[in-house]
């Protein structure tokens, strides 16, 4: 559930903080 929405679509991991 890393890659629900991609900021700048890099990478998986950052975005799984925000959503967490």
């Amino acid at each position: 559930m890393g890659k629900v929405f991609t900021l700048s679509g890099e990478d998986a991991g950052q975005e799984d903080n925000l959503i967490k």
